[in-house]
């Protein structure tokens, strides 16, 4: 399940779908992974790894150089502390192994990833010094 939050300031406005990231299964993007779509040191990472998993759910990015916001797949590696499998639910079992950078489409400044679109309102747009305004305007199943 997922929704679209609009995302706004006096210079822009966006709609960012966060979340339901069904439609991009852990096991194929795992495959791409495998093939070296994300590069070479990620590949050797997951290469002979069963216990790996990636995060596939959209999640909000801001570019702090121009305040552009997006949604993007972190495609950040874990693996599990305990040696079995990972539960991404479980804050305290996974480890970060690897860490996708995003750029940001506007200005290709690398951007950050936040860790809640509740965060946004307490943002301000460094283009226009405006604190963001956030609103879910439907909801993804």
């Amino acid at each position: 399940m997922g929704y679209v939050l609009r995302v706004s300031c006096k210079c822009r406005e966006n709609d960012v779908r966060i979340g339901g990231g069904f439609l991009d299964s852990e096991d194929r993007t795992l495959n791409s992974v495998r093939h070296g779509y994300f590069g070479s040191e990620a590949q050797k990472l997951v290469q002979n790894d069963e216990s790996v998993t990636i995060d596939c759910d959209p999640v909000p990015y801001i570019c702090e150089k121009c305040g552009n916001v997006v949604a993007r797949k972190p495609y950040d590696l874990y693996r599990p502390k305990n040696g079995k499998e990972v539960s991404l639910e479980d804050e305290d079992d996974p480890v970060l192994i690897w860490k996708c950078a995003h750029k940001c489409p506007e200005c290709h400044s690398l951007m950050m990833k936040l860790e809640s679109d509740e965060d946004l309102p307490e943002m301000k747009c460094p283009r226009c010094g405006e604190n963001y305004k956030t609103e879910i305007t439907c909801f993804i199943d």
